[in-house]
């Protein structure tokens, strides 16, 4: 079978304190939706959370299929120069905006396959103090990590 996740990271290595709360079982959240991924499927709450069980959030809006590590992911994103003109939109934000790094509060995401998850990555497309266009978080997942 197929893996898809929203994106793996990096392995850390856990303090004995994180790594006995990840060892816990939490509850999935009300709401998983099943989405069709080509031959296979995944099971998953459409939304990222604000902590484990938390309140919906953002909705899940993009999926990597495969192993998408989320450092050449980010990579790309801070690449891009904004410039989406050839594409039909204005040379006015948000439609010009760049990706940078964002700090934000923790973010969590929910797969059936892997349980609750962390963001790993926080990227948003503009400036935030005036106007959020967009961002992204990614999720690791534990058998990316050997698990």
């Amino acid at each position: 079978m197929k893996r898809h996740t929203l994106a793996s990271a990096p392995c850390l290595v856990l303090s004995a304190a994180v790594a006995a709360f990840a060892a816990q079982t939490f509850p999935p959240p009300a709401g998983l939706v099943v989405v069709p991924l080509g031959a296979d499927s995944e099971t998953l709450w459409p939304f990222t959370g604000t902590g484990v069980p938390g309140e919906a959030s953002d909705p899940i809006n993009l999926i990597f299929q495969g192993d998408a590590d989320p450092r050449p992911i980010r990579q790309a994103l801070l690449a891009l120069d904004g410039d989406r003109t050839a594409f039909g939109f204005p040379a006015a934000f948000p439609f010009n905006c760049t990706w940078a790094d964002a700090i934000g509060r923790q973010q969590t995401a929910y797969a059936a396959a892997e349980g609750w998850q962390g963001s790993s990555i926080q990227m948003q497309c503009g400036d935030y103090e005036e106007l959020l266009a967009g961002h992204t978080d990614r999720f690791a997942r534990a058998a990316d990590c050997g698990q």
